[in-house]
Order: structure tokens, then sequence, then C-alpha cells
């Protein structure tokens, strides 16, 4: 009896899910596009999360081949020259400082991760990155600064030596 319940269960579920999304795409997603309704909060944040979810899964099923970032960065760029208000952040609730904030605590969250001894162990890794971003710094600089000025140069350097983090310190 309960493996027959638990079916009926999981059936109502996926019944319910499939509602949920028929549901977001005629009230968030059609009537947004074709302009019968405005985007509301609500509609605004589930379709970030969604961005977001779909990113994770996709990194999910690739196991972390794909980043589930540059998935939603992706369709976060492909949202805003289609469908996506400007101001979708701020229609969706997510204050203007919030992701600078969460980006921080992540590279706090990071750094506690790291293991030391790992770290001095791996001293040759750590001395090529070095080099490395190094070198991307002296031609971005020299190179740059040669072909589209020096401040334009100095603003490109930190996101592509540090990527994503450098990026949000730098956008402030």
């Amino acid at each position: 009896m309960s493996k027959q319940m638990s079916f009926k269960n999981q059936v109502i579920g996926y019944i319910l899910l499939i509602l949920m999304i028929v549901s977001f795409l005629y009230f968030g997603v059609y009537q947004v596009a074709t302009g019968q309704v405005e985007m509301d909060t609500q509609t605004a944040f589930l379709t970030m999360l969604i961005l977001l979810i779909i990113g994770e899964v996709i990194s999910i099923a690739t196991k972390a081949f794909v980043p589930s970032m540059f998935i939603s960065a992706v369709l976060f760029v492909i949202g805003f020259w289609t469908y996506f208000p400007q101001d979708i952040l701020q229609l969706g609730g997510v204050a203007s400082n919030l992701p600078t904030f969460l980006v921080m605590m992540m590279v706090v969250h990071l750094g506690t991760m790291l293991n030391i001894k790992e770290l001095l162990d791996q001293w040759k890794t750590v001395i090529v990155t070095l080099a490395g971003m190094l070198g991307i710094l002296v031609v971005i600089l020299v190179v740059g600064s040669f072909l589209i000025g020096s401040e334009t140069a100095a603003i490109a350097a930190p996101p592509l030596t540090g990527g994503f983090v450098a990026a949000m310190a730098t956008n402030n």
C-alpha cells in the first residue's frame, strides 16, 4: 500500500510541477513579452531563480565542465537582449549592492577552504599561475595602453587576470 501511495504522491508532484511551469510560461513570459502585463516583483525574482537553476542543472549534468555561472550569465545576456527589462534586479528585489556582497562572501568562503599544506605541496602550480597573471598584466597594460589607452587597459586588466571577482571589485 505504501508503494502505491508513494507513486500517487510522485504523480501528483509532477502534475503540480508541470502546472507551475505552464503557469510561469504563460503569465510570466508570454503575457509580459506580448505587453499584456508589466513584469512584477514575483515574476522577476522567479525568472532570475530559474536562470540560476538552469545553470546549476547544466553544470551538474556536465560534472562542472561547464560552470553554472557561465550558463547563467549567458542566459542573462540573452534575456537582456530579448526579453528582460533593464531593471530586473531592482524589480526582483535584489539590492544593487547585494551581488557585490555575495561575491565577497564567496571569496571568504573559498579562502577558508584552502589547505595551506596542499598549497605548499603544489608550489610549482602557484608559481606558474602567478607568472601567467603577471604576463597577462604586462601584455594588457603595454599593448592595451597603446591601442585603447592606459585608463581602459587598467580597467580591463583585473577581470582578464582574476575573473568574475575582480570584475565585481572593479565595477564599484
